[in-house]
């Protein structure tokens, strides 16, 4: 009986194991079947680009399914940067990755004020010697969960260094905790976060993108709108990434924003740091004096019309100059609904007005911590960016602290803010600079005997004149579409030349082809024989297509006419590469004797 009961669990145990190994093996014949059927994305960061096989690419693209998935119907338009860099890394390249949101981007002007595109041409200036390779892997509506998602394949491209914008996505961009993408906000957060990261794992699983597709319904087409009307969209929230819109200052949801950006910031800069990777990482700054709250909620034990009134009347006394009498009915609106921020709101405007510009300053600041609707980061978040920089041995750039010393009275506003988040061509350029300075002060690329300074870097940003007036077109159309926002004023059309034409066509349609744009001007610039500006154009398609053997040489054409032969140079010896023409030859060959 005892040798029968042994067989018995024996062969209770291989039947175990079969039940186990069935759906294993199920499993593996089905993912094997649509990864050989070509079924799905493999969501790759980055791709062998389709014009030159010496080089790999940012998949964009790929980068919207991958965190966006499904809900991206207001994609299409979405500005990301595209970055060539060589497959294979030369000995005298120096390469940087750049990770970010839409400030990152450049937004509302484009790659012109992008941090890489600015920073990128003022290094290889500095570094004519050197082979420059800027990588942006920014995206609109991308937060922390996506740049955590990218690093270990940003790693194994051998950066030189890393720079982080980031931030104002956490809570409503993709996979924040407002967004639909969250999984919901009354999981507890460790569940919730386990969850999060397990998606990212599974969206490159193609058995799991087969699923999805059954349960997850497909968008329908949406007709073509305008990068503005796009961008209003993603603002009012009535897109598919911000359904839950009210986020109380201290509320879970809000708590978790903080659990989140902390758990996922950590995770990034020491990964960074086991690599050896120098990171540089910035505070983030948003319109805290021009920039109402975008929603203010009066709290539920307050009776509303009192409080209403006595608000009413606190305006009043501060629209007829009385100060004083403003402050104490402002105050008086606090103590009974200490969370209101448009109580404090107007409570700094009376300060500011007072001339009490560091009280004014701390009452601005919380009017946006608590503004509920979340497209600024709070405060907490320059906190925590500051301590897991000195826990991983990154470097902070303080940028609040660099805007606010651009600002009348230190109080960042529309002097440096197109609206409530996104700089000016001004502001657009301080955050590239921080970073310029951040590695040099570093000592990182070499020597900086020659570093391009601040007021000529600033002359020779490529930002377009089209770009600025594409700018100011999305801007006043979205700001003075939406109540949420204070509204900016539209371009009066004096003039309408060339630029601002082509300006206006760029906020309507968005760049359909960057590179045909960049001619258009470069052909105009030409006949009007504005050197500075076929040098800023040449520059700029030289170094977004550098495997493209005649904007290589253009640019160096314009760089030797600016006395800036041995950056030439480094464009000839592309042009000569990727080129089979004998000039770009010829051209090298009395260039290199030239310098002699």
């Amino acid at each position: 009986m005892a040798i029968r009961g042994r067989k018995t669990t024996g062969k209770n145990k291989l039947f175990t194991l079969v039940l186990i190994f069935i759906p294993i093996v199920f499993f593996f014949v089905l993912e094997l079947g649509l990864r050989l059927a070509d079924y799905g994305e493999p969501y790759p960061l980055f791709t062998q680009a389709r014009e030159n096989p010496d080089y790999l690419m940012s998949n964009h693209t790929s980068l919207m399914q991958r965190f966006l998935g499904r809900y991206d119907s207001y994609l299409p338009l979405t500005e990301s940067n595209t970055s060539y860099f060589l497959k294979n890394k030369p000995d005298h390249a120096f390469r940087i990755f750049v990770h970010g949101g839409s400030t990152a981007v450049g937004f509302p002007y484009g790659a012109g004020a992008s941090i890489g595109l600015v920073l990128g041409q003022r290094l290889r200036q500095t570094f004519p010697d050197r082979l420059i390779e800027i990588v942006d892997t920014s995206m609109h509506g991308i937060g922390s969960y996506a740049i955590r998602d990218m690093v270990d394949e940003v790693i194994e491209q051998q950066p030189d260094a890393v720079l982080i914008y980031a931030g104002h996505n956490e809570y409503l961009g993709a996979m924040g905790v407002g967004s639909t993408l969250a999984l919901g906000t009354a999981i507890p957060y460790p569940l919730l976060h386990a969850l999060k990261l397990a998606y990212l794992a599974l969206k490159k699983i193609r058995t799991f993108q087969l699923l999805e597709g059954f349960l997850l319904p497909v968008p329908s087409e949406q007709p073509a709108a305008s990068v503005a009307a796009t961008d209003q969209g993603r603002l009012s929230g009535v897109d598919e990434l911000s359904k839950a819109q009210s986020i109380a200052f201290g509320s879970d949801a809000y708590r978790q924003g903080l659990r989140q950006f902390e758990s996922n910031l950590s995770f990034i800069l020491d990964r960074y740091s086991n690599a050896g990777i120098p990171v540089f990482i910035g505070t983030l700054v948003s319109n805290i004096r021009d920039q109402e709250p975008l929603l203010s909620n009066i709290a539920r034990h307050v009776d509303v019309a009192q409080w209403s009134g006595l608000y009413q009347l606190a305006m009043e006394s501060y629209q007829a100059q009385r100060y004083n009498e403003a402050l104490s009915g402002v105050e008086h609106l606090i103590a009974l609904d200490a969370q209101n921020a448009d109580a404090h709101f107007l409570q700094a405007h009376v300060l500011d007005a007072l001339g009490q510009y560091p009280k004014a300053y701390a009452s601005y600041s919380m009017a946006r911590d608590l503004d509920q609707m979340r497209f600024r980061a709070p405060d907490a978040f320059n906190g925590i960016i500051k301590r897991a920089a000195a826990q991983h041995g990154a470097t902070i750039i303080d940028f609040e602290k660099i805007f606010r010393s651009y600002s009348p009275h230190f109080l960042v506003g529309y002097n440096l803010m197109l609206e409530y988040l996104h700089p000016t061509d001004q502001g657009y350029f301080l955050l590239s600079d921080g970073f310029h300075d951040g590695l040099q002060e570093a000592g990182m690329i070499g020597d900086w005997l020659h570093a391009v300074p601040d007021e000529e870097a600033l002359r020779a940003m490529p930002l377009t004149e089209a770009e600025r007036w594409k700018g100011k077109y999305i801007v006043a159309e979205v700001t003075s579409s939406l109540p949420l926002l204070t509204p900016r004023p539209m371009p009066k059309q004096e003039s309408y030349d060339f630029e601002e034409r082509l300006g206006f066509q760029l906020s309507r349609k968005g760049s359909e082809n960057r590179k045909n744009d960049l001619a258009l001007l470069m052909t105009h610039y030409r006949e009007q024989h504005d050197d500075d500006n076929v040098l800023k154009i040449s520059l700029t398609l030289a170094d977004s297509f550098p495997f493209d053997a005649q904007a290589q040489y253009e640019a160096s054409l314009a760089l030797t006419k600016a006395g800036r032969l041995q950056q030439a140079i480094q464009y000839l010896e592309r042009a000569v590469r990727y080129g089979s023409r004998q000039e770009y030859a010829t051209a090298l060959d009395q260039a290199k004797k030239r310098l002699m």
